[in-house]
């Protein structure tokens, strides 16, 4: 014997089973603008590795220095270098949608004190990356599966010292 639903149960299934097509967060527009954060705000993620487990891991990666009196010394030439280049870990904007290695000896005051310096653009298929650079080299980069523009223009690069506005971008 099929199963019967009265008119008012069959309109609360219906409801239901619309509630559940339809996306939580409602309809979104169709492009989303962005602009680069401060990293005044930035969290780190993971945690710094400590002097002992930074020692351990160069001598696993380059055995022992080479070159500790180089001019330009490479990663691998002295444990100064090497400490300066992989002392980083993990950082995130509080809204989590921009991240980067930063490294681990910045202080509050230094994160605050740099300025947004210029903003890439760089796609491959589907996929975008905008990379917002600051003063001292550092970046956070916001990666979106869609199409990206910077400002108005497809240009890949805007220049933007001191000022975050200048650096927004548009993502579909």
């Amino acid at each position: 014997m099929p199963l019967q639903y009265g008119p008012l149960r069959a309109l609360g299934l219906f409801v239901i089973l619309l509630a559940m097509a339809v996306p939580i967060h409602g309809v979104q527009s169709a492009e989303t603008k962005l602009t680069c954060p401060s990293l005044a705000d930035a969290k780190p993620v993971g945690s710094c590795l400590s002097e002992q487990q930074l020692r351990r891991q160069f001598r696993a990666v380059c055995g022992h220095e080479r070159a500790p009196d180089a001019q330009n010394p490479d990663i691998c030439d002295a444990y100064a270098e090497y400490k300066r280049q992989k002392n980083t870990t993990f950082w995130e904007s509080p809204d989590g949608l921009f991240d980067g290695y930063l490294h681990c000896n910045l202080t509050p005051a230094e994160l605050a004190s740099a300025k947004i310096r210029f903003v890439t653009l760089a796609s491959r298929g589907k996929l975008s990356k905008v990379v917002c650079v600051y003063e001292g080299d550092r970046s956070m980069t916001y990666r979106h599966k869609g199409k990206c523009r910077i400002g108005e223009t497809d240009v890949k690069k805007a220049d933007c010292p001191g000022n975050p506005k200048a650096c927004t971008f548009t993502c579909e």
